[in-house]
């Protein structure tokens, strides 16, 4: 357990079922605001506090409601620059230059339901990425055996959409299909297996 940023919860900051034999690593994590008592397992072997401080973040704002409050961007006088991260890469995991999900930019702003949902605030930054990402709606006939997928189109640019069993290969559902600046939707097979689906934009 790397490279996070923990607040706001009301559990303590970790908690080991300790089986006797793995030997879990938790390093590298900021922890903040959290319930205090039994069962804290901070500042042992496997979560020593040296790796894992205690101190504020430095977020633009918690909210739990849709009040257009919520930002989790940091200041540039955050301490998740500071701290050492892992070296590590695995072509999965990218190494960044702080620690936990967001830095100045709120990559969920224009496409995740925290955003269609009115959490975030107007004014955080949005993702420079966003304009890569198509929000879908996927349906289903009664039996499951057919999906339909429905999303926003753009005149002027191309879909496609595509599938994945994994989030790891995707395979091209249609080709690529003119925006008309209406919704656009496509029933896909799904033969005896879940599919996650995903459109481009270009």
């Amino acid at each position: 357990w790397f490279n996070s940023v923990i607040t706001d919860f009301g559990g303590v900051r970790v908690r080991i079922d300790d089986d006797g034999t793995s030997t879990p690593t938790i390093a590298n994590n900021i922890f903040f605001k959290y319930r205090t008592g039994a069962n804290e397992d901070h500042g042992g072997t496997y979560a020593p506090a040296a790796t894992n401080p205690d101190v504020d973040p430095g977020l633009g704002g918690i909210s739990r409601t849709a009040d257009g409050t919520l930002d989790p961007t940091v200041k540039t006088t955050s301490p998740v620059y500071s701290y050492t991260r892992p070296t590590t890469e695995d072509g999965f995991l990218t190494k960044t230059t702080y620690l936990g999900a967001f830095a100045q930019e709120n990559w969920a702003q224009d496409w995740s339901a925290l955003g269609h949902g009115g959490f975030f605030k107007a004014t955080s930054v949005s993702s420079t990425k966003s304009a890569n990402v198509v929000p879908v709606t996927t349906g289903s006939n009664a039996d499951g055996s057919i999906a339909t997928v429905s999303f926003p189109s753009v005149v002027g640019t191309s879909y496609k959409v595509q599938s994945s069993t994994d989030f790891t290969s995707w395979t091209d559902e249609t080709a690529w299909v003119s925006g008309t600046g209406a919704t656009l939707s496509y029933n896909i097979a799904v033969p005896g297996a879940r599919k996650i689906f995903r459109v481009l934009p270009r």
